[in-house]
């Protein structure tokens, strides 16, 4: 399986690729300072590597927006990210139509540390998105019957 890392600050980069080679594990790496053909090159060195080849790739919030990459179907979540919209936007790019695999996704939060709070903020404020979300139809009948126009 391929796997697709995500911090949102490529300065933590160097401590992950330690980490992985220290495991013997190949991984490539996109971040904003590189030309888009530079990161191209390396997402297509992603999606064609076999077992022998770089099966981790590192992302941050430079991540190209709308790329689909069905090749990984493991997400490691590093760093807590501010919107619901942007996790499923993340996940997305695994979890998508062409995706043959079960898609997992890990967070990595530690314990005793801010992690834990920004973490349950994040997902009571996407719990009041969802619900919100998910009210929508209600909401509208409800202006309707009371004469508010949209």
């Amino acid at each position: 399986d391929k796997v697709l890392v995500y911090c949102t600050f490529p300065s933590s980069y160097p401590q992950i690729m330690k980490v992985l080679q220290l495991h013997e594990i190949q991984a490539l790496q996109i971040h904003g300072k590189m030309t888009i053909p530079t990161r191209m090159k390396i997402i297509t060195k992603f999606k064609n590597s076999a077992r022998d080849g770089p099966r981790v790739l590192i992302v941050s919030n430079v991540r190209l927006t709308g790329l689909n990459l069905p090749c990984a179907s493991i997400l490691i979540i590093i760093d807590c990210l501010w919107s619901a919209t942007e996790e499923s936007q993340l996940i997305g790019q695994i979890y998508c139509p062409s995706q043959q695999k079960t898609v997992h996704v890990y967070r990595l939060v530690a314990a005793n540390t801010q992690d834990v709070f920004l973490n349950n903020l994040f997902f009571d404020k996407a719990a009041v998105l969802n619900a919100f979300i998910g009210a929508m139809p209600s909401l509208s009948e409800f202006s309707t019957l009371a004469g508010i126009k949209n």
